[in-house]
């Protein structure tokens, strides 16, 4: 398991711990977006177009914190490299 992967899974037990299970938090929204690592390149673009602070950067790359996400999609517009892709709609 690399550096990221386990940031990821920690962070995820994190919000598990807390109470904030992904089934609750899940049927709130209907746009569910993720970071396609291999395209991303660290620019901050969507870390500065998103208005809920649901994004932050590991490793130089971005990660898309699910709890905080309210599925707006800024954050893919405005990305150049499309990195950022919708999973469900």
């Amino acid at each position: 398991m690399n550096r990221r992967e386990f940031l990821v899974q920690f962070i995820g037990m994190l919000a598990f711990v807390s109470g904030l299970n992904s089934c609750h938090f899940h049927s709130r929204k209907t746009m569910i977006y993720k970071v396609d690592y291999n395209n991303c390149i660290g620019c901050q673009e969507c870390f500065s177009a998103c208005k809920h602070h649901a994004i932050s950067l590991l490793d130089n790359k971005a990660y898309i914190d699910s709890q905080k996400c309210h599925g707006c999609g800024d954050c893919a517009e405005r990305c150049k490299r499309k990195a950022i892709v919708l999973l469900k709609s």
